[in-house]
C-alpha cells in the first residue's frame, strides 16, 4: 500500500512532471491530461523525452550518472537541477523552474521523493 506521503507525491508528480516523465503501472497519471492542463494554461505542450521513472528506486545514479542516487541528492536535484547538470531540459522546460529553483516546499519535494522511491 502506498503511504499518505507518497500519495501526496503522486499528485505532485501528476501535476508537475508528467509532461515529460512517465511511469508505467496501475497508478500512472494520464500523460494526455497533463498536456491538456498545459495547453489550457498557455504552456508548451510539446513533450520532451525524459527518463521513465518507474524503477528509479533500483538505480544507483542520478542525472545520467553524474551523482549517486540518494534521497539528499534527489532532493537537491528536484530543488534545482541546474546545480547538478547545467543546461538540462528540466530546468529549461518545466513550469516548476520558471523563476529558478523549484516552486515546491521541502515537504512537497520529500513527498515527491517518497512517491518516486515507493514505485513498484
Amino acid at each position: 500500500a502506498i503511504s499518505d506521503k507518497a500519495k501526496a507525491g503522486q499528485q505532485l508528480f501528476a501535476a508537475n512532471c508528467t509532461l515529460c516523465h512517465n511511469i508505467d503501472g496501475p497508478d500512472d497519471p494520464a500523460l494526455s491530461a497533463s498536456r491538456l492542463t498545459g495547453f489550457f494554461s498557455g504552456g508548451d505542450i510539446t513533450p520532451v523525452p525524459a527518463p521513465n521513472l518507474t524503477d528509479l528506486r533500483t538505480r544507483q545514479t542520478l542525472g545520467a550518472g553524474i551523482t549517486d542516487l540518494t534521497e539528499d541528492n534527489l532532493h537537491s536535484w528536484i530543488r534545482n537541477p541546474e546545480d547538478f547538470k547545467p543546461g538540462n531540459y528540466m530546468s529549461e522546460r518545466a513550469v516548476l523552474y520558471q523563476n529558478g529553483p523549484a516552486s515546491l516546499t521541502d515537504d512537497e519535494i520529500d513527498s515527491l521523493i517518497g512517491y518516486l522511491l515507493d514505485l513498484r
